[in-house]
């Protein structure tokens, strides 16, 4: 099968990225040919030679690529909230996650749910979602990566018979789970430096526990007002480190006594999680959307509330002076990930899920 990946950005940082690189990979240790092609960063095809490789499937991962190709399955992946919600975070105040589905009834909702005063900003993002949403209609399938988000295509319209629900796949990188070098009471952080992430309630939570230290991985146009909360709320205490990649992410993951994901929104899948349990590291996660596919709480990890500082502070408190606790459950949770399928068996499933459905083909020629 000759199957194109599309993206608009391929550089070396991003959960879609990391993803994409991932599931390409093993699709062509299956056998398949496959391309990237990529609006920003290394692509081994480009637009102009994309009707020269003559796919048998194009794979959208987001909106960049609008075109369509002659004979190919089109199949769009849904890594975020682009579809579905104008405020794309799907989250009201300070992470009451959203059930409402993209429409007009949006717009009365915009006080609790835009975080954002810019109306012009809220009204293209109304109209990026209408498209992004009628867009899906017209896909040969769809794939979401979590029973929240599928549940999401469904109620905005997507039709059952052409979408599928593939989870992430686990890494299975060569890694010491053990914690030799696990440093007591050192929390971290891995992505994107923006309010639906949470680090603002992280920092918060870190300075109300005696004996934490926080390690920050990641970038964003939050940075700047993150470092100030840090100096007032636990000075000292916290670290900026940018991005990391490869050996570098994995040497963080090797240092932490526990990753924790303080999401004020509901994360689609949330990948961390996975690379944390295969690290052999609990993590602290508020408990919505894909976090509740993967997270067994007091098993492989604690489950807390979106937005909430003192119960995040409390799951945090409960790990960094129970060390033991916090070992037992980051070995749970490696054993959790190691069950899960890797990226071979993803990719098996997605070439599975590309197969023309007959009696969606039959319903179509009638």
């Amino acid at each position: 099968m000759r199957i194109v990946h599309a993206l608009a950005d391929f550089n070396d940082v991003g959960g879609i990225q990391t993803y994409v690189r991932e599931v390409a990979a093993a699709q062509r240790g299956l056998g398949h040919e496959v391309r990237v092609l990529a609006g920003a960063g290394p692509s081994d095809i480009d637009e102009a030679a994309l009707h020269g490789f003559r796919p048998d499937v194009v794979h959208m991962h987001d909106a960049w690529f609008a075109g369509h190709v002659d004979g190919a399955r089109h199949v769009r992946s849904l890594h975020n909230f682009d579809f579905g919600c104008s405020s794309r975070v799907r989250y009201l105040g300070q992470g009451e996650p959203c059930t409402r589905g993209h429409g007009p009834g949006c717009v009365l909702q915009w006080p609790r749910c835009a975080h954002t005063l810019r109306v012009d900003h809220l009204a293209r993002h109304y109209r990026e979602a209408s498209a992004e949403t009628a867009s899906l209609h017209e896909r040969d399938g769809v794939v979401a990566y979590s029973r929240y988000t599928a549940q999401l295509a469904r109620e905005v319209g997507v039709d059952p018979a052409r979408l599928q629900t593939v989870p992430c796949p686990a890494p299975r990188r060569e890694v010491d789970p053990g914690w030799a070098r696990a440093e007591p009471g050192t929390v971290t952080f891995v992505g994107r430096l923006a309010p639906s992430k949470g680090a603002d309630v992280l920092i918060r939570a870190v300075g109300a526990v005696a004996g934490a230290r926080l390690r920050i991985v990641g970038a964003g146009f939050e940075e700047p007002r993150l470092r100030g909360l840090a100096e007032d709320e636990a000075p000292g205490r916290v670290e900026f480190l940018g991005w990391r990649s490869g050996d570098a992410l994995w040497d963080e993951y090797a240092r932490a006594s526990v990753v924790v994901m303080p999401n004020r929104w509901p994360e689609p899948f949330g990948l961390v999680g996975l690379e944390a349990g295969w690290a052999g590291r609990p993590v602290v996660a508020s408990l919505t959307g894909g976090v509740q596919d993967w997270l067994r709480d007091g098993v492989t990890g604690l489950g807390v509330k979106a937005g909430d500082v003192a119960d995040l502070a409390g799951a945090l408190d409960a790990l960094v002076s129970a060390p033991e606790r916090a070992r037992a459950l980051g070995e749970a949770a490696r054993e959790h990930v190691a069950a899960w399928p890797d990226a071979a068996e993803h990719a098996a499933s997605l070439v599975s899920s590309y197969a023309p459905d007959p009696a969606v083909e039959d319903g179509r020629a009638r």
